[in-house]
This record gives C-alpha cells, structure tokens and sequence, in this order.
C-alpha cells in the first residue's frame, strides 16, 4: 500500500512553463511571525516580500531585509520550509500557491481567490509613517485583523489577505498566533514577476494544511507522505507527538 501511495505521489507533479505574468510596481517587504503549535509561547519569523504588479502579485520567502534599518521585535529568525501566493494566477480572480516541504518536494494548488467580507472598525495607527485605518474579516477558522493605508491605493496586501482601498501593512489574527508585520517599502524596479518553472505535487489548500499538521504529530508518517520514503526510525513511539498544531487554515 505504501509503494502505491508513492507512485501516485510522484505520478502526480504537475510542470509549468516559467511565465512572466507582469512587472514589479511596487516592493513591500513584512516579517511574518508564527506558531508552530497551538498555546505555544515561541514563535518563528521569517522575511518576506510582496511584490505587485499591474495585475498580478507574488508574495514570497526573500530574505533580504535590512534588519538594522527595520527592526522588529526579538524573534527567531530561520529559513523556513518556503510557500508563495500569487493572486490573480493563472488567471483573474484565481491564486496560485505553493510550499516546500521537506526540502525536497513542491506542493501547489489553483484556487478561487478569497471573497473578503470586511468590516470596517474606528481606530486610527502608524506602520512605517503611512497612517492607517483599522478592518476585520474571517477567513477558514481565523479572525483577522488590518491595519490599511489608503496613502498606497494598491487592492492588495500579505499572504492571501486583499480586498480593501489601500494596502495592509499589518495583519494579525484574534489569538495573536500569526502576524504579518510591514518591514520596508521600494518602489519597483520594473523587473518581471515570473511564476517559476518549478515541479510541484498537486493538492489542495486542506491538504497543505493536513501535511503541516502531520509534522508537528507524527514526523515519520509526514516525511513519508512528502517525500515518498519510509523513515526507518529506531524508536517510533518517539515521533508521535501529542500535540496540537497551530494551522493559518483551520478545516473542520
């Protein structure tokens, strides 16, 4: 049964053609922080940039921020296992995203991009000098937080968050378990913002989350579902956590 599981692993990487689907208007770089499990006091950082275009954006792991220049709280900083969101790709109204597991297999999907209901709230704040006003949405499980500025007029914002009059400079969720934080500000250099011509196994966004679960829960069954090996572990009692995961996506 394993054996076959594995052939439909692979049997199941999709290609595509590197495109360049628009050019890079404007850069904003945030530091997104987060928890790996549920109630947990830790949480990791990493950088990443956000790239828009005249149609289209990339929002991606690029760890090249000056840190001296921004900085921002006292938290770890690691290279993690990287995702990226493109929105309005491969075509208007769809995202496209993908992550890395394992280091050694691509994970992606094609989906509708999210309806943001959101509601604006008073309150009034700062991130980077650009005045900003505050909305709330929810989205699969979490309750989200922004702060907006209208002074950038650009319908986007970090990870899969859209839909306002104004960039978001700053999300976080209720419990406070994910933040994307904005860190600095360029204005494009006009380079193409290209999807890569990288292999990646096709899932779906619960099936992302599902993986993401199974590492902090059972680390051998995950390094097998994302890579197709059998770890040969010599206490497998010792991989199997009971832990609960703390996921972006939460899928009843």
């Amino acid at each position: 049964m394993k054996r076959l599981r594995t052939i439909i692993l692979f049997i199941s990487v999709l290609s595509f053609l590197s495109i360049s689907a628009d050019e890079v208007q404007l850069r904003v770089e945030y530091l997104a922080v987060e928890c790996i499990e549920e109630g947990q006091q830790h949480k990791i950082a990493k950088d990443m940039t956000l790239d828009i275009g005249n149609s289209v954006s990339l929002f991606y792991y690029r760890d090249t921020v000056d840190h001296a220049k921004y900085p921002i709280g006292d938290y770890r900083r690691r290279k993690p296992e990287s995702y990226s969101v493109m929105k309005n790709y491969p075509k208007e109204g769809m995202l496209l995203y993908k992550e890395d597991f394992s280091r050694r297999n691509t994970f992606g999907y094609e989906e509708d991009m999210p309806q943001w209901e959101w509601k604006l709230l008073k309150g009034d704040s700062t991130v980077l000098c650009y005045p900003c006003k505050k909305a709330t949405a929810s989205f699969r499980g979490r309750t989200w937080y922004v702060w907006y500025t209208i002074d950038l007029p650009y319908n986007d914002g970090p990870w899969k968050l859209y839909g306002l009059p104004g960039l978001i400079l700053e999300a976080e969720d209720a419990t406070g378990s994910f933040l994307f934080k904005c860190c600095g500000i360029a204005k494009g250099d006009k380079s193409a913002i290209i999807e890569e011509n990288k292999k990646f196994i096709k899932a779906s966004s619960k099936r992302i989350q599902q993986l993401k679960a199974l590492k902090v829960t059972d680390f051998d069954a995950y390094y097998f579902e994302t890579t197709g090996i059998e770890m040969q572990s010599s206490n497998k009692e010792r991989s199997q956590y009971e832990r609960k995961p703390c996921l972006i996506e939460i899928f009843e």
